[in-house]
């Protein structure tokens, strides 16, 4: 049996429940994820090629200067001078990488 004793009266207080920090056990979780990650990338064998090699390598690409001056004067990358007297549009550079025309007008 339960005895009434009032509004306010007894020995029963109001508990108020604590907050919990998690902050250290997310970190914790993720410095463990981080490990899991590192290890695996690290065990994992890197990619082989597919293509074989044919006993030559391509050559380094060779730096060069091609020069022009006045009018009908250059200097090619290979070192030759021609000439140009006539009109006319001429392929200073032309490669995969690079396409650079010229026009000469006399």
């Amino acid at each position: 049996t339960y005895k009434y004793v009032g509004n306010g009266q007894g020995d029963l207080s109001v508990v108020v429940p604590t907050k919990r920090n998690y902050m250290p056990c997310l970190a914790l979780l993720a410095l463990l994820v981080l490990g899991v990650v590192a290890v695996v990338l690290m065990s994992t064998p890197a990619p082989s090629s597919t293509m074989k090699s044919a006993g030559f390598s391509t050559p380094a690409p060779q730096m060069g200067e091609c020069t022009f001056w006045g009018d009908p004067h250059l200097i090619t990358f290979d070192g030759a001078r021609p000439s140009f007297y006539g009109d006319g549009e001429y392929w200073i550079v032309k490669n995969d990488a690079v396409k650079i025309q010229g026009r000469f007008i006399g």
